[in-house]
């Protein structure tokens, strides 16, 4: 699974390196991509790359080439893209599960389009309850993983056995009568018991494992008195969904829980772009003055509509980059190259891991109104506003 931890191991991997992001089968799951299709591509592309290389960078180059080239030629794909690190000391191959744009480079690990995929996917923790048990199971990529089943199991043995005859008797009734009425008290106060600690449970793996949010799913009655114990910080990230999916094997949830992800994620955004257009707890619209703040370490989250395109240009010397098409660093002198904002964004993230959300849909559609890019400055900075 992608993480954060693997996207900063791929920053530090040693150069020079070889970095290739490939597409290994087509969206449609039953048409993968020819080995050979991949292939020439890699090959074309590493072409046009080593002309700008010395006669002993370019069969250093060659040598990993030749390894990538083996490696895709064998293998037979069970994910949508690959993003393969290969250099003298090491090998990661790291697949996804989503089309990327094909690129190959040399040198620095290339992190951008990694850190974007790692921050597209949120995990979550979706617990399904009903009657009989709450099973837990971790969303994320297109996963959905059982974690722990916990058995709802009450015992009536030592209640008294005149409560128990009574409800018997009256199983064929509407049941009405003291005992039936205390029998019921007790059997709801043995329920509240159990929900709370299905509660707890959630709470603590939400915050063992880092996940994003909770749903919960199940018979309105049980989920409310999980929604109970839920703390006010956790609250905000959770979904309720009063449906019964306790029936359905977990192939037909994951089906029918996904679709509410996806709309709860949107909702999300939308929200967060909209208080960041506000200027709320001081938020930044204006790309150069994020692109500033950014690199000074003013800014403690950043949002970007994915796949935006900015044209900077950075000085090699001071690491600094803007949108100015100015050639000469107006510092040092030194002459600037382009750079994407993948990339600007990823030698930040790596430094200061600055908290990065790619935003999608509609939330992408209103912050390109804006320029595509937005950030909070830090409390202090925010204060001093």
């Amino acid at each position: 699974m992608l993480t954060d931890n693997l996207v900063q191991a791929a920053a530090k991997f040693p150069a020079p390196i070889l970095t290739v992001y490939v597409n290994t089968s087509e969206m449609d799951s039953s048409r993968h991509a020819q080995p050979k299709n991949r292939l020439n591509w890699l090959l074309d592309s590493v072409g046009v790359l080593k002309r700008a290389l010395s006669y002993a960078e370019s069969k250093r180059c060659d040598r990993q080439v030749q390894r990538v080239a083996r490696f895709l030629e064998k293998r037979h794909p069970a994910e949508r893209s690959l993003v393969i690190f290969a250099g003298a000391t090491m090998w990661q191959a790291i697949p996804l599960q989503e089309q990327v744009i094909n690129q190959v480079s040399w040198g620095s690990p290339q992190i951008a389009p990694l850190l974007a995929s790692s921050h597209s996917h949120r995990r979550y923790v979706a617990v399904v309850i009903d009657h009989k048990a709450a099973r837990f199971f971790e969303l994320c990529e297109g996963r959905f993983d059982l974690l722990s089943t916990r058995k709802l199991v009450i015992d009536t043995s030592e209640w008294k056995h005149g409560e128990q005859g009574s409800v018997a008797a009256e199983r064929s009734q509407k049941p009405r009568g003291p005992l039936r009425d205390r029998y019921q008290r007790r059997l709801d106060a043995r329920y509240k018991v159990l929900c709370h600690d299905i509660a707890q449970e959630a709470v603590n793996l939400v915050g063992r494992e880092h996940l994003s949010g909770l749903f919960l799913i199940g018979p309105e009655r049980l989920t409310q008195l999980v929604l109970e114990k839920i703390p006010q910080r956790l609250a905000a990230s959770t979904v309720r969904i009063a449906e019964d999916f306790g029936g359905l094997p977990p192939k037909q949830c994951q089906k029918r829980i996904e679709p509410l992800i996806e709309a709860f994620e949107q909702q999300q955004q939308l929200a967060m772009v909209k208080a960041l257009q506000r200027e709320e707890a001081g938020g930044l619209v204006n790309p150069d003055e994020v692109l500033s703040n950014l690199q000074s370490g003013g800014l403690r989250s950043v949002l970007v509509a994915k796949d935006l395109n900015l044209a900077l240009r950075d000085c090699p010397k001071c690491a600094l980059a803007s949108t100015s098409a100015d050639p000469v660093c107006p510092n040092c002198g030194t002459m600037r190259r382009p750079i994407t904002l993948g990339e600007l964004i990823a030698r930040v993230w790596s430094q200061r891991s600055v908290p990065v959300e790619f935003v999608t849909g509609d939330a992408a559609d209103l912050l390109r109104q804006t320029g595509g890019l937005g950030g909070w400055r830090t409390l202090k900075r925010a204060a001093t506003k």
